[in-house]
């Protein structure tokens, strides 16, 4: 099995801190922490990661919760996004046509021949794991990287510079996802002036005519599930005005939350519950806000 780009572990890396074996699961030792590399971008990682589309540097993953041995696939791709990762696999032996059921991924069938899959990772989840490279004695495919209860990447005995790889893209993505949640927050408290003056207004502002097409073309999208279209338009509406169509954010978070964009959910129904504190709705709204942090582990 092809290696991917990068270097080998040093011995500094093989022992970290003080010298010692460190051990974050039973029969593993870390041999690699993972850190940010110079350039780094969405687009510097996902160029690194394209060799995996070459056969011969196939990795496989596998759920943690199942049997290694029994559920084993090969990755034939990963696309790297702002907020998920994209995995492909493949299985021409069993001609799979579903995934794992793992409430972490949001998954769907493909019609795509000989078993091709697609994943998707959500950012949101990364968050919940010390990320590192493992090591254990045993095994063809003895480095791993666990994300428990979620996924399991698995490398063959001479890809230890695969497995550096994927845990800096992923170490990458997860900065990201931290410093996007504080973008986030830093949002929200400066659209708690916003709302405050709306709330304050004895006569609202009405929906213009040009929010009204967005609005409407956003509703017909949703309904065709073309959810990345519908949030683009519902954007275009609040752009015009951010205030004059709460039920915009309500929306908005529901889209987000089928795309598994679910900080983003929660961030759109917060806005919603600011502008609209009272009406009808809000009692749903906050329970939605609190199955997703349950669904990203909050």
């Amino acid at each position: 099995m092809a290696a991917f780009a990068g270097c080998a572990g040093s011995p500094a890396n093989l022992h970290p801190g003080n010298g010692t074996v460190e051990s974050l699961h039973p029969g593993y030792e870390v041999v690699y922490h993972p850190k940010l590399q110079p350039r780094d971008s969405i687009a510097s990682v996902q160029k690194t990661l394209d060799i995996i589309g070459a056969p011969k540097s196939w990795i496989v993953f596998v759920s943690d919760d199942i049997p290694h041995y029994r559920y084993w696939y090969p990755i034939l791709h990963m696309n790297i996004h702002n907020d998920s990762i994209e995995l492909l696999k493949y299985d021409s032996i069993y001609q799979e046509n579903k995934f794992l059921s793992n409430k972490a991924y949001q998954f769907s069938e493909s019609r795509l021949p000989f078993g091709s899959i697609y994943a998707s990772l959500s950012n949101d989840n990364l968050l919940k794991y010390t990320i590192a490279v493992e090591r254990s004695n045993k095994g063809s495919y003895p480095y791993v990287i666990f994300l428990k209860g979620m996924i399991t990447f698995r490398f063959y005995k001479d890809d230890l510079a695969g497995a550096e790889t994927i845990a800096d893209a992923l170490y990458f993505l997860q900065r990201e996802q931290k410093d996007n949640r504080n973008k986030l927050d830093k949002d929200l408290a400066r659209f708690q002036t916003i709302a405050d003056k709306y709330r304050a207004l004895d006569i609202k502002p009405l929906v213009s005519e040009e929010q009204r097409k967005y609005i409407v073309q956003a509703n017909y999208f949703s309904r065709q599930k073309e959810y990345g279209k519908a949030l683009d338009l519902y954007n275009q509406a609040i752009a015009v005005d951010p205030v004059s169509y709460p039920a915009a954010y309500f929306n908005m978070a529901l889209l987000a939350a089928q795309e598994n964009h679910l900080s983003i959910a929660i961030f759109r129904m917060k806005q919603y519950l600011l502008l609209a504190p009272d009406a009808k709705d809000a009692r749903s709204a906050q329970d939605k806000i609190y199955e997703w942090e349950a669904m990203m582990g909050k």
